[in-house]
């Protein structure tokens, strides 16, 4: 149980953190760029549109990466820790403009807040991907799923309600230093976080390096009491015999089903019959 709380812990708080990164370059890059660097809001939007488009193409190829990396640190270590690292640099270079004409500007934004959206990508990816393979239990995936949910939305909310004040606090008016300054401190906070969601990164399989291990205690078949089985498989065998004699059809009927799980973590006990068995637990 100590070490279930720990991974939930660890997951949620890199939710916090990956979405405070998120909600910065959001929220606040198309300000920055037009309103306090003076670009035309035109060529920032057309820049911010044609990096979703190139998202629709980069998202599915990451996930193809993740699925066929091999490694003695798992599947998803690697990207989130390399991802969450090259994201954080990125990002202070996007709210870090340099001194450049205009068109040095058109030629710098495009690259920087494309390699953000790569380097987003690297590690967004691969932590939601890890929710499969923490546990089997569909419930449980629905309660890490809620918990990284709630956890991303208080640090899109953060960013929300103390940007602009710790902006101007940390410039002394000049927001454009006060930009700087704040996208540094979101970028080593945005490291601590995703350096305690990949330390909760399922460990790798032996056998081929990915990350195939079941992190959550799920329920299976070593739930079962054998005394509970016996005591049933007698009540099952007795209604068994009652239902042949009344229809002339003996054993023929019954059937043996082993103890299985299904994909949402319940367990279905030995059944001697078809028709009547142990429900679900």
């Amino acid at each position: 149980m100590k070490d279930e709380t720990k991974l939930k812990a660890a997951f949620g708080i890199g939710a916090i953190g990956k979405d405070m990164v998120y909600a910065l370059s959001s929220g606040y890059v198309l300000y920055y760029y037009q309103d306090i660097l003076g670009m035309s809001a035109t060529f920032v939007g057309a820049v911010l549109m044609a990096a979703r488009i190139f998202d629709a193409l980069n998202d599915p190829l990451m996930g193809i990466l993740v699925q066929k990396t091999h490694s003695k640190w798992g599947r998803f270590a690697p990207w989130i820790f390399s991802g969450t690292v090259l994201n954080a640099v990125v990002l202070y270079a996007l709210f870090k403009a340099p001194d450049l004409s205009a068109a040095g500007l058109l030629v710098y934004f495009p690259i920087v807040y494309v390699l953000w959206g790569v380097t987003y990508t690297m590690m967004d990816i691969p932590f939601w991907s890890m929710i499969p393979a923490f546990t089997d239990s569909g419930k449980e995936r629905e309660n890490l799923t809620t918990l990284a949910r709630s956890c991303a939305g208080v640090g899109s909310a953060l960013i929300t309600i103390i940007t602009m004040k710790c902006v101007l606090t940390l410039g002394q008016g000049d927001e454009r230093i006060g930009f700087k300054l704040f996208a540094l401190i979101i970028a080593c906070i945005f490291i601590a976080c995703g350096d305690e969601s990949g330390s909760s990164a399922p460990a790798p399989d032996p056998a081929d390096g990915s990350s195939s291990s079941v992190a959550l205690s799920s329920r299976s078949s070593s739930s079962v009491k054998p005394g509970d089985d016996s005591q049933k498989s007698s009540s099952s065998s007795g209604k068994t015999n009652g239902s042949s004699s009344s229809n002339g059809e003996g054993n023929s009927s019954s059937s043996v089903d082993n103890t299985r799980s299904s994909s949402s973590g319940y367990v279905l006990r030995d059944s001697l019959c078809s028709s009547d068995y142990e429900g679900w637990t």
